[in-house]
């Protein structure tokens, strides 16, 4: 699920796949205005660096090789599944090997675990741009960093793939009045804030007095709410 995920997004940005014989490598190419390549293999192991450019290399179609663009603008989108996130240190220093090796290809490793790859099923390219706009899915992701998620997923998409870019859904702002009064209402304490409001700036009340008021109102709501404190 997760490379049909990867390549409706690549098509979808206007990519041209070019057919090749191979099951780990995919082509694609966007002409004629930018002359942009992107390689996308799917891995099943982790070989040196410099045996990974050479199969990339080796596989791809002759026309592709051939254009004075191929060596200089394509992009190698390295996908490879982990049994679980955990795994991610295992690898770490060969991820960073294959995304820092400057001699052939500009490389992206986007790993994801297996329970991932399942949660992603039925979901495609646009479900993941919903899911990183939403509010909901971001805070349930924080609670839990290490829980497979598909917000998780997007995530980790949209910082890897170099093509992509999020539409921000824009939300209509509430008055920070309005945030105000409710969370006051929330917290029973609208009398409370209505004696603060109803004095002016310009007004310069007797500390003491204010304080008595305020500890006054804050005794009626405890006694409103709690019929066992009698009167002072």
């Amino acid at each position: 699920m997760t490379l049909k995920i990867v390549l409706e997004a690549i098509l979808g940005d206007g990519f041209t796949e070019i057919q090749v014989e191979s099951k780990e490598f995919r082509y694609f190419t966007k002409l004629p205005v930018e002359e942009r390549h992107l390689v996308v293999a799917t891995l099943t192991d982790l070989p040196p660096v410099t045996e990974l450019n050479e199969r990339a290399k080796v596989n791809a179609p002759p026309t592709l090789v051939e254009a004075p663009s191929f060596s200089r603008n394509t992009d190698l989108i390295l996908l490879y599944q982990l049994g679980t996130l955990a795994e991610y240190e295992r690898y770490e220093r060969q991820i960073l090997e294959y995304e820092e090796d400057k001699y052939s290809f500009k490389k992206y490793f986007l790993y994801f675990s297996s329970a991932e790859n399942t949660i992603l099923t039925d979901h495609g390219f646009e479900d993941i741009k919903d899911v990183l706009n939403s509010s909901e899915e971001f805070h349930a992701f924080k609670r839990d960093r290490s829980k497979p998620s598909i917000y998780a997923f997007a995530a980790r998409m949209f910082i890897k793939l170099p093509f992509l870019r999020l539409e921000i859904a824009s939300k209509a702002l509430i008055p920070l009045q309005a945030l105000l009064v409710e969370a006051v209402e929330k917290e029973s304490l609208s009398s409370i804030w209505e004696l603060v409001s109803s004095i002016s700036d310009e007004m310069d009340p007797d500390p003491e007095d204010f304080i008595r008021k305020l500890i006054d109102e804050e005794l009626e709501i405890i006694k409103t709410t709690d019929s066992g404190i009698q009167s002072l």
